[in-house]
């Protein structure tokens, strides 16, 4: 008895000693160094941690606990508690090289599995850049993606193109899919903090089960989800940034050099147009110069004197610099963070809270934002998964035009109006004209706010009615969206081999436009003001059921999906605008004019079965199959389904016997694939059934007068009944490799893409009635090759660094035109067999007249039967000839290359994008040098440098204020548009763990981060990223920032 009670108290005494926690301190680390980032988690517990950057990890366990510590791509370590209190890990590779997970259509494979060519980014490639739309983190990242940006106003998405240019009048843009549905709302309103990846697919076979919507390539964006077995992590991210134009605008001269060369423009005028001697020319010109410009910035009557000098005594006045007017520097970025993320054993959530607010380079661009998702996924049983998402975006902006053009926007005004035109109305001694309050009045350039009579300082030659400053500010152009998000799936295991899946995507997505221009100063003033409102609604449902079937046998691996899904998408868009407002009326209601409306609805259905089977045998040799049927109701019944299939096949060669001694060989893998795509993003008014919505058909028979919008189809226009989807076939061989214990990994790919059936519009015969028939006709060919270069040059304890590189070489060739001709002018292009899609047609430039200054073009000399015998030079515009020049604003390469370093608790990472080999026509500064003929527009400093006098050698002709086709088109405007972006460059220090979890705390990073910091390019004055055809618009730059961040995690 007595020996049972001692034995009885002593484990009572022991039983706090064993179960008291204690804290249990190491370094984790493989053979190459320690390893951040490892997961170390109290087995049968969701407790755990992660290691420091120095590889370092703490926590708290009790003897006899167990820790497992998992990374991937290596084999998972399990540790048992005991006496000691510090446990250091040496992790061994898994030997798995290929064991990525990527994200792909309707589902998720390793990386070693696909067959085709998908690449991703995933969310740390993210976070190193600062991007209000999520897609600009793929510039300089993946190969074979084209993608420009125009103009610098906030919340722009880019335009991206993969793989080249695959259609004459459709959509070259890929399809975008947000957690596997087709997204139809504006990717601006997605936040890059709450993304996990981003997955392009660029050939067939991994883009094929996306059937009629993906022969531009596909994208998929995948937002974050919580992580099992994980204790609840709330992380706080905030940054504060400063942003300038990235390049400059193109120069521009002064009052003082801008009178000069008026004077000289006029005199020229007077010599070579009206036959006067050198010397009434130049004294006419003195005379003529104010009253020809209609503004004088100088203290004395005529400024410049008899030798084209400026007089002595003369004072300038004014100076308006309108480029400091419209645009500004170190506007400001502010972003805002905060995330909660865990999970349990059978749960996983995540939430995110999102702010934004971006200003732009001109005067009040601006784009703000919050943006709010969640997601949370949990396993009812063993056999009844089920997930939830939801997100909601809305988001409001400022933006006065930086992109169109036209006279009021930003970069036009500012090259359209010279420094000598003030921003308010002065009187004809230059002094200020105030209003009867005292207040300054806007110089509208049409005489108003003068003494009837004025002069000079009263009417502009060239823009009247107008001042870019009275419009930005007294009117107003917004832009605002919201956007709903909502997705649930259930899957359902059964039999072991067997999930089916469903799941149902709902978008809610709204636009709303207002613009008001003033009811008493501008081009609206005449009519008392106008509004201008759009309203566009855009709903997407969108069901899939998959039914997969997985199954192993010797070595023999096979699945099998099956799936249906059925997608629609409902537009509903209203536009109206009304005249006539009283001061401080801006809405549309409060106008007594109805000035005009319209509006349609439209619905677009598309169902589809799809199939893929997926093999391998040993995980070595792949085999993957697809086929999808569309039905879409686009088209007439008796076209409207369609069929579109791929194969691929891979074979891991370094797993072979005959490779099994070879060291310096981890990976040697090759693939190769084929299918066919659909491309049914076609602009409306190419479909038969658009017209329903369209208004009036060929003969002007109204179809549908309620819904209808009668301008959208011309009456001369015939439709093709069998009119379908175009299509496109693609062909891809790729290599993937790793040498010398992977410090050398990447990938080469071949591809050829066919592009075939294209949408055109015919010239037709008279007989058929119609002059334009319009119809599947053209084909064309981009092929080239895409390289993925990654070296890890040192990766030791506490020091790591890489470098990497891509770049794609694409070949764009047109094969057919149509049926009728082979050759088609498209403005400044020539599409015709082996010419490229954007190559420039158009006169070449041969210099300049010694004799008299005229500009010159090369002009083709034929003989009686056409042929051409030699060339010429002409003065005569219209009689030069138009050449096919090779030249053409699709790059030859481009690509990215960066590096990343981290040393103990600094990291370090750049990345450059560039791009070599376009062309790009620039008549932003072909206004700029246009001869002064262009009364009132402001001059380029190389207007200097034209001819002035019989003997002149000179690539500039003379200046006249006479109409001249000198700066008509020609390849004088054509530059190189070669250029280098850094793209982004980051710089971050973590704070010591230690230090961090004395106050529970487990993560503080503070970062330095910027945005299109240097930009070397070949032609300045301009953005680079303009467009695809190569034409410059006046667009604003994009803008360079520089951001101080801060990460809080605990």
């Amino acid at each position: 008895m007595r020996v049972k009670f001692f034995i009885t108290m002593m484990l009572l005494l022991c039983l706090p000693i064993f179960s008291q926690e204690k804290m249990i301190t190491g370094v984790v680390a493989s053979d190459l160094g320690t390893l951040p980032g490892v997961s170390i988690l109290l087995k049968g517990t969701t407790k755990g941690v992660e290691t420091d950057f120095d590889g370092k990890y703490r926590i708290l366990a009790k003897v006899g606990d167990v820790l497992v510590f998992s990374y991937l791509g290596f084999v998972t370590v399990e540790r048992t508690i005991g006496d000691a209190s510090v446990i250091n890990v040496v992790m061994q590779e898994s030997g798995e090289v290929l064991e990525e997970v990527v994200v792909v259509a309707y589902g998720s494979r390793r990386k070693e599995e696909i067959t085709g060519s998908v690449q991703a980014i995933s969310s740390s490639t993210i976070e190193q850049q600062q991007v209000t739309s999520p897609l600009r983190a793929l510039q300089g990242t993946v190969p074979g993606i084209n993608l420009i940006t125009q103009g610098g106003q906030p919340g722009n998405n880019p335009n991206i193109v993969i793989r080249g240019f695959g259609s004459f009048n459709g959509s070259n843009s890929p399809l975008i899919v947000v957690d596997g549905a087709p997204y139809n709302g504006n990717l601006n309103t997605i936040s890059q903090d709450q993304i996990e990846s981003i997955s392009v697919l660029k050939d067939a076979s991994s883009a094929s089960l996306y059937g009629s919507r993906a022969a531009n390539g596909v994208i998929i964006i995948t937002t974050k989800r919580g992580k099992r077995n994980s204790d609840a992590k709330v992380s706080i991210r905030s940054q504060y940034g400063i942003s300038n134009p990235a390049v400059g605008i193109h120069d521009l001269v002064g009052p003082e050099d801008y009178l000069k060369l008026n004077w000289q423009a006029i005199r020229n005028n007077n010599i070579y147009q009206l036959d006067q001697s050198p010397t009434d020319a130049a004294l006419n010109a003195t005379n003529q110069l104010i009253p020809t410009l209609g503004y004088n910035p100088y203290s004395v009557a005529n400024p410049i004197d008899i030798n084209g000098q400026l007089v002595a005594g003369a004072n300038l006045l004014w100076n308006t610099t309108w480029q400091d007017v419209v645009l500004r520097d170190n506007v400001s970025r502010v972003n805002h963070n905060i995330s909660i993320t865990g999970g349990e054993e059978n749960n996983n959530y995540f939430i995110s809270l999102d702010y934004l607010d971006d200003e732009g380079p001109v005067i009040a661009s601006d784009f703000e934002r919050i943006a709010l998702r969640g997601a949370i996924d949990a396993d009812v049983n063993d056999w009844l998964k089920v997930g939830l998402t939801s997100s909601y975006s809305r988001s409001y902006s400022n933006n006065p035009d930086q992109t169109s053009g036209s006279t009021t926007q930003a970069i036009s005004w500012i090259y359209s109006n010279s420094s000598i035109y003030p921003i308010y109305v002065r009187d004809e001694n230059g002094n200020l004209i105030l209003d009867e309050n005292g207040q300054v009045i806007y110089d509208l350039g049409n005489g108003n706010g003068r003494p009837p009579g004025q002069s000079v300082n009263s009417i502009r030659p060239g823009i009247v009615g107008e001042n870019i400053l009275a419009s930005i500010e007294l009117g107003s152009e917004t832009r605002t969206r919201s956007n709903f998000v909502g997705s649930a799936y259930a899957e359902v295991g059964f039999f072991e081999k067997f999930k089916f899946r469903s799941t149902l995507n709902y978008e809610n997505y709204l636009f709303d436009s207002h613009s008001f221009d003033d009811d008493l100063i501008g081009a609206a003033s005449s009519v008392n003001g106008r509004v201008s409102k759009q309203r566009n609604i855009t709903t997407t449902l969108n069901a899939i059921q998959a039914l997969n079937y997985t199954d192993s046998f010797d070595e023999h691996n096979l699945s099998v999906d099956l799936i249906y899904e059925a997608n629609t998408q409902t537009t509903d868009s209203f536009s109206a605008s009304a005249t006539g407002f009283l001061p401080g009326q801006e809405e549309l209601g409060n106008g007594t004019i109805a000035e005009s409306f319209g509006g349609f609805r439209l619905e677009q259905r598309i169902s589809s079965i799809l199939g893929r089977l997926s093999y391998n045998f040993k995980n070595r040799y792949f085999l993957d199959a697809s086929y999808r049927q569309d039905k879409t109701s686009q088209f007439s019944k008796e076209f409207n389904t369609g069929g579109f299939y791929s194969f691929g096949v891979s074979w891991s060669v370094f797993k072979e016997d005959f490779l099994s001694n070879t060291d310096w060989i981890n990976e040697l893998r090759i693939r190769a694939s084929y299918g066919e795509l659909g491309n049914v993003n076609i602009p409306g008014g190419f479909f038969p059934t658009s017209f329903l919505f369209g208004g009036t058909n060929f003969g002007n028979i109204v179809i549908s007068p309620v819904e209808g919008l009668p301008s959208s189809l011309p009456s001369s226009t015939l439709i093709d009944p069998s009119l379908q989807w175009e299509t496109s076939t693609t062909t891809n061989l790729g290599l993937d490799f790793g040498l010398f214990n992977n410090v050398l990994t990447g990938s080469v790919e071949y591809f050829k893409r066919n592009s075939v059936d294209l949408i055109q519009d015919i010239t037709t015969t008279p007989s058929t009635g119609a002059p334009i028939l319009r119809a599947n006709a053209g084909e064309i060919e981009n092929r080239g090759w895409e390289v993925s270069l990654v070296g890890n040059i040192i990766n030791k304890e506490g020091f790591q660094w890489s470098v990497n590189t891509n770049f794609s070489l694409l070949t764009n060739e047109i094969k057919v035109v149509t049926p009728f001709t082979d050759r088609l002018v498209q403005g400044a292009n020539l599409w015709a067999p082996g010419n490229s899609i954007f190559e420039f047609y158009v006169r070449e430039w041969a210099g300049v007249d010694p004799a008299n200054g005229d500009a010159l073009w090369y002009q083709d000399i034929t003989d009686a039967n056409g042929n051409v015998t030699g060339r010429t030079v002409t003065n005569d515009y219209d009689s030069a000839t138009r050449y096919e020049t090779g030249k053409e604003s699709i790059p030859d390469i481009q690509g990215g290359f960066g590096t990343n370093l981290r040393y103990k608790n600094f990291d370090f990472s750049v990345l450059f994008n560039f791009s070599f080999g376009a062309y790009i026509y620039d008549t932003d500064y072909s206004g700029l040098v246009a001869n002064m003929s262009s009364i009132g527009s402001s001059a380029h400093p190389d207007n200097f440098q034209a001819w002035s006098q019989p003997g002149d050698i000179s690539s500039f002709p003379r200046l006249t204020i006479a109409n001249n086709s000198f700066n008509n088109r020609s390849t004088r405007w054509l530059f190189k548009n070669d250029y280098v972006r850094m793209r982004n460059i980051s710089l971050g220090y973590n704070l010591p763990a230690d230090l961090l979890n004395k106050y529970g705390i487990s993560k503080v990073r503070l970062y330095v981060l910027g945005e299109n910091m240097f930009t070397w390019q070949s032609h300045k004055g301009i953005d680079p990223e303009q467009s695809f055809n190569g034409l410059t618009a006046n667009r604003s730059p994009l803008q360079k920032t520089l951001t101080l961040g801060t990460l809080f995690e605990f």
